[in-house]
């Protein structure tokens, strides 16, 4: 039964993708009726496996190892030690040569800084020593 199933999904994955293909406008009416048709209850399923799907494609993450990791630090973000705002969710920061997982941090700021020092280090290093060269106290 289980390859059945595996048989047909693949069939309509394959079939949704000939169909964005050789006809993407009635594919995007077809998206935009289902939107404006579809109950709150299935809407918010399609929320619910999207974002299922999209852990697992980008960090190799089911969204119960995302909750264990988020109570495992504490319910707070890994890098400043706040708690997400209400409805927010923390990003999973990653390392992007090798797609691991490090922690849970805030989109922004946090997250976008991690982006920065990895990629301009030296410069983050010299930004700091001019900063503190410039601190308030010091100016006159």
């Amino acid at each position: 039964m289980e390859d059945k199933k595996k048989r047909a999904s693949e069939y309509t994955r394959k079939w949704r993708q000939d169909f964005r293909t050789r006809d993407p406008e009635g594919y995007k009416a077809k998206r935009r009726e289902w939107a404006r048709n579809a109950s709150p209850e299935a809407k918010a399923h399609q929320v619910i496996q999207c974002r299922r799907r999209w852990l697992k494609v980008l960090y190799g993450l089911t969204p119960e190892e995302y909750d264990k990791m988020f109570e495992d630090q504490g319910k707070v973000c890994a890098l400043c030690g706040l708690p997400p705002s209400d409805g927010e969710r923390l990003a999973v920061e990653h390392h992007h040569d090798s797609g691991k997982v490090r922690a849970l941090v805030h989109k922004i700021p946090c997250n976008v800084v991690i982006g920065y020092v990895e990629t301009y280090g030296p410069l983050c290093d010299l930004a700091v020593k001019y900063l503190e060269r410039f601190r308030a106290d010091k100016i006159v």
